[in-house]
């Protein structure tokens, strides 16, 4: 789950028409078992409008030479050939005989989903498709840019009704699963290819990597991107309290502390996070978990340890934390979440790096009073919540060729680095060295805040966790997108805040719905 708008809760509406469920389109996916997840970001701030692109019908972006393309009512097909995408494409060109030679001959349609749908980062897919386009006469480029929360809808009746589709532009749970039910194609070749244009192996975020690869090696899906979760703070209140931020990060004690002082109702409270049965719910309790020790199963998948001592630990603080909390935080999703950080109605709070562009666009004067850290944790070290998308192809492609060179060109330098900076400080790439380079740094939204603020997102990159793998001993847990989407770790939660159950008793009922997950 990203910052996006936050998906529904498991039960899902029926589908156009009235035909399909969510459990017949999983059921005839060949997934009953199982539960596709869904990440979503929380709207830019100002809201976006609804954009054409995010549209159900798809719309094809056809290679400029063609004169079809220019009469196309896509917003990508619309735009005119000019010469400039074909100096893009001319720097991602092979440069000697040999390596045009080598060079793949891509023809027809290629078609993907996605879940970008805000108008910034719509509109470097229209860029994207038009340089690749250039580079790769003959080609087409379908693609529907759908919300979040109706992502997992359209991807399951896209796949139930046989609809053409490629690839998934890019996922972050369920893209195990999907290998795990023998849906997807290994991508080891395109991974080999992709080491060749980046400089090398050692260029590819590792951690990354193993999140999307099998136990035989299998390369399930290719790493594109990473949103950092961090804790932004109120410096300004912070000092008028009296207190001074730690130079490194947060323990849970000076998190109480913080909190307790710069609580300051109505104007403002003292942390905000959402207690909704939602996914935006989920995330501050799994880094708190992840980040005190605890975790959901043992490292080989074997066990159920979500009853621990390090488990309790996280939920006691949320009860405690609770009191400080605003009217309303039983109906916030992720959009409230970065709203509250954005208006400075909370002191403090968890969100990722869209909190830069939300601030610069409609609280300016907040910039200089707001700061970050990592997640505060207790321990030696981190565990941060990792939040990676990855591209994938489906082995009902009916282009896997187009698809792989699609995902190829999307890491050349200036593709790569135009997706990051698309939504300033949201996203930091697999390969690492693009986060210092100096078109990525010298944003124009990200200078305006303390690079310091920017440094903690690469820190926050860092030994990264989650449902799918929750460190870096673990096996990859095709059932852990289940788990995230059941969001039986926020019904733990509302069953200690609302319901008065006891942490031990809570933490146990959710201990047994996992299990059962894990031998379904």
């Amino acid at each position: 789950m990203s910052d996006k708008q936050d998906p529904r809760g498991p039960a899902q509406p029926r589908l156009a028409g009235g035909a399909w469920s969510r459990r017949d389109v999983l059921t005839a996916l060949g997934l009953s078992g199982a539960t596709f997840v869904v990440a979503a970001c929380s709207p830019a701030a100002p809201p976006p409008a609804p954009a054409p692109t995010a549209a159900p019908a798809a719309k094809p972006t056809s290679a400029p030479a063609a004169p079809a393309a220019t009469a196309a009512p896509a917003a990508t097909a619309a735009k005119p050939a000019a010469p400039a995408p074909t100096s893009a494409a001319a720097a991602a060109a092979p440069t000697t005989a040999a390596a045009a030679a080598a060079k793949p001959s891509i023809k027809g349609k290629i078609t993907y989903l996605d879940q970008d749908d805000d108008p910034a980062s719509v509109a470097w897919h229209d860029t994207f498709h038009k340089d690749f386009l250039a580079a790769y006469p003959g080609t087409e480029i379908e693609d529907s840019h759908y919300a979040s929360a109706d992502y997992m809808q359209k991807l399951t009746t896209s796949m139930a009704t046989g609809a053409q589709l490629d690839m998934l532009f890019w996922d972050t749970a369920n893209i195990p699963q999907l290998f795990a039910d023998g849906r997807l194609l290994p991508l080891n070749d395109l991974l080999e290819n992709i080491y060749k244009d980046i400089g090398g192996k050692d260029k590819l975020s590792a951690a990354a990597l193993a999140l999307f690869t099998g136990p035989g090696g299998e390369i399930q899906g290719i790493p594109y991107y990473n949103e950092p979760l961090v804790f932004w703070f109120r410096q300004d209140l912070l000092q008028e309290a009296g207190l001074t931020a730690p130079a490194d990060h947060w323990d849970w004690t000076f998190l109480l502390k913080a909190v307790k002082a710069m609580h300051k109702p109505p104007n403002v409270y003292g942390i905000g996070f959402p207690t909704a049965r939602k996914s935006g719910s989920l995330q501050p309790i799994m880094s708190l978990l992840l980040n005190n020790g605890g975790h959901l199963v043992s490292p080989d998948l074997a066990d159920v340890v979500f009853d621990s001592a390090e488990v309790r630990g996280a939920y006691e603080l949320m009860k405690e934390l609770a009191q400080y909390l605003p009217p309303g935080t039983g109906d916030w999703a992720n959009p409230q979440q970065v709203d509250a950080i954005v208006r400075g109605t909370v002191a403090t709070g968890h969100y990722y790096g869209r909190v830069f562009q939300n601030v610069e666009k409609s609280n300016k004067p907040l910039i200089g009073k707001l700061s970050n850290t990592l997640v505060p944790y207790n321990k030696a070290t981190t565990v941060n919540w990792g939040n990676w998308g990855a591209h994938c192809i489906l082995k009902t492609a009916t282009n896997p060729d187009g698809a792989k060179e699609l995902i190829r060109f999307s890491f050349k330098k200036e593709e790569n680095i135009g997706y990051l900076v698309s939504v300033p400080g949201l996203y930091l790439p697999s390969v690492p060295a693009l986060a210092s380079d100096p078109t990525f740094l010298n944003d124009p939204v990200l200078k305006q805040f303390d690079p310091k603020m920017v440094a903690t997102l690469n820190r926050a990159a860092a030994d990264s966790g989650s449902t799918i793998k929750e460190g870096p001993t673990w096996k990859i847990n095709p059932k852990g997108g289940t788990i995230q989407s059941s969001l039986v770790v926020v019904d733990v939660l509302q069953k200690i805040l609302i319901n008065n159950d006891s942490v031990e008793s809570a933490v146990t009922w959710g201990a047994e719905q996992i299990a059962g997950i894990m031998k379904g």
